[in-house]
């Protein structure tokens, strides 16, 4: 009876066996190889979106405004910005995706062709002036 009674008295979550480990016990020297420290929360990441956005727009009134006499002089320093930015946001999206985005490329070659009409607006533009100036001064001295 003593050892019934022994018995009784144990503690249901000892085992009588000294070498058995309980599966709920967690030692706290234990290092979980899966185990991640928590990361700092991140903040937002710059992908280049806003540049590609700004190269297509600036592109886009490069090549509109290319062939308009007086706005061509400053659609030119806008398809030069869309050509920079189309540049930056392709370095950009490449740093963060592994590749560059659509919307970088577009805004890239919209700059290219920007700068390509605006340079031709500019050009059509200096030489229309030319001959006015020249037509003007021919027939002032005619008479």
């Amino acid at each position: 009876m003593d050892q019934n009674q022994n018995f009784q008295n144990q503690n249901p979550n000892q085992n009588p066996d000294p070498n058995f480990q309980n599966p709920n016990y967690q030692n706290p020297n234990f290092q979980n190889p899966n185990y991640m420290p928590p990361q700092p929360p991140m903040g937002p990441v710059n992908d280049g979106k806003g540049m590609s956005i700004a190269a297509l727009v600036c592109g886009i009134l490069g090549i509109i405004g290319g062939f308009i006499p007086i706005v061509t002089y400053f659609t030119t320093v806008l398809a030069i910005l869309g050509l920079i930015f189309g540049v930056i946001g392709r370095k950009k999206s490449t740093l963060v995706y592994g590749k560059a985005s659509g919307l970088a490329t577009a805004g890239l070659v919209l700059g290219v062709i920007g700068v390509a009409f605006a340079v031709l607006g500019l050009l059509c533009s200096i030489v229309c002036t030319a001959a006015i100036c020249a037509s003007a001064g021919a027939a002032g001295s005619m008479f």
